[in-house]
């Protein structure tokens, strides 16, 4: 009987021993997976504030594009503006110019009224001068 004792007393302490091995390759696998739970955290952490970096970005360029199309709006109309004032200031031209034609029309046609006139004037005191008064 005491010898079973003490086979029992051994096989409990290997039972423990080994017991005691796997509660610590358990206590190791819990501690490097709780470093692994770690890194992953501060990956994700990491993850999510590049995230939001990128977002921010997008939110810029966004504001940016929307501003360039205003500003090109605005451009667009000034463009329009110039535009139609470039037209008023065609249709003006062409009106100067016909007035001017019409002005070197009359003036010719003056001159030629004078001219004559200047004949007319010259027989008139030719036709006097045979008259002696």
């Amino acid at each position: 009987a005491l010898d079973q004792i003490r086979r029992l007393a051994a096989e409990i302490r290997s039972a423990a021993v080994r017991t005691e091995e796997q509660i610590l390759q358990a206590s190791d696998r819990v501690t490097a997976g709780e470093s692994v739970i770690r890194a992953s955290a501060e990956a994700l952490t990491q993850i999510d504030r590049e995230i939001t970096g990128a977002r921010d970005a997008v939110d810029r360029i966004v504001d940016a594009a929307d501003s360039q199309r205003a500003e090109a709006e605005a451009l667009a109309h000034e463009i329009e503006a110039l535009a139609a004032s470039a037209e008023m200031n065609a249709a003006t031209a062409q009106e100067v110019s016909a007035v001017v034609q019409e002005q070197t029309a009359a003036m010719s046609s003056v001159s030629t009224s004078g001219q004559h006139l200047a004949q007319v004037a010259e027989r008139l005191k030719s036709l006097l001068a045979r008259f002696e008064i």
